[in-house]
């Protein structure tokens, strides 16, 4: 209870003097930095996981999700990236196989599908290929494009 009240205790102030909110988990280690601005999620923002390592980072500017977010698995590997303007996707979003290997790459335009998405198969051969205009596929092809070198 006494961590409870400290952190709403923290928030509170975080909200007067703009100050980060840090929390801590049960093990006294950080499980959390938020920044606020009258109110509102502000700047930076990061997660971690029981161990350490980092869960989620982004950053907010008037309390929507703003700039590149990176989500990453328990084991610091990187999970998905993606590109935010005012909490709608905008630009490059990156999803990753456990190894590593890229499994798709789509780009956004104000929360719609707008440009080439592209997956692939864990291998790291082409899947498809499919573009986009405002969320409506125009084109596809599946399978391996050969380059003409």
């Amino acid at each position: 209870m006494k961590t409870l009240s400290v952190f709403i205790l923290l928030v509170y102030w975080s909200v007067i003097i703009l100050a980060p909110v840090l929390a801590k988990n049960s093990d006294k280690k950080l499980d959390s930095l938020v920044n606020y601005n009258n109110g509102e999620l502000s700047g930076e923002y990061k997660i971690w996981y029981k161990n350490s390592a980092l869960r989620v980072s982004g950053g907010f500017a008037n309390g929507k999700r703003n700039g590149e977010w990176k989500w990453l698995s328990e084991n610091k590997h990187l999970d998905s990236t993606k590109i935010f303007s005012l909490d709608k996707l905008d630009g490059i979003t990156n999803i990753y196989y456990k190894n590593g290997q890229l499994k798709s790459k789509r780009t956004y335009s104000m929360d719609h599908l707008d440009g080439e998405s592209v997956s692939y198969y864990i291998s790291g051969q082409l899947e498809s290929k499919t573009h986009y205009k405002k969320s409506k596929k125009t084109r596809s092809k599946r399978g391996m494009i050969r380059s003409h070198d």
